[in-house]
């Protein structure tokens, strides 16, 4: 195998199996305190929560998804419609970084096994402790296939 095949071999293992570890120790809890946070701080005020996946590696903002914002402001909209408070609910599936895409991949690979599971499980319990509130999880594309899964994974959802 010549030489610079190696290398870039070499280099790509690297960056796979650091962004692994980065994501496990560093990403992972401070995205579920942000997400936990933010959930309990829009039950507050309100009694339909919509959880927002955008769609490619999931680190965009509702406010800068232009393809999915559209979709969202309708069925906010709807909803408000019929007496509903709504509040917007961004769930990060990584961040936009080179080790953030890499880790993405695993997640991705594995059909979301580990964030799906947390999403479903923090749902499920958001659910039993505020009965009083709807919980719409909706996602483009490869968020729909993260919400599909989350979906699969939690019982309470699939009402």
């Amino acid at each position: 195998m010549k030489k610079w095949l190696k290398i870039t071999l070499f280099i790509i293992a690297s960056i796979l199996i650091a962004s692994f570890i980065w994501f496990d120790l560093f990403f992972w809890q401070k995205n579920n305190n942000f997400f936990e946070a933010n959930l309990k701080e829009a039950s507050k005020e309100n009694n339909l929560i919509i959880i927002f996946n955008s769609g490619g590696f999931g680190f965009v903002n509702p406010e800068r998804a232009w393809d999915f914002k559209p979709l969202i402001e309708g069925i906010k909209k709807g909803a408000e419609d019929l007496g509903y408070k709504v509040a917007v609910v961004p769930y990060y599936r990584t961040e936009d970084s080179l080790l953030g895409k890499a880790a993405y991949l695993k997640e991705a690979m594995f059909n979301f096994s580990k964030e799906s599971k947390y999403l479903a499980n923090q749902l499920t319990e958001f659910s039993l402790f505020n009965q009083d509130k709807k919980i719409i999880i909706a996602g483009l594309s490869n968020g729909a296939a993260f919400t599909e899964t989350t979906i699969k994974k939690n019982k309470l959802l699939r009402k």
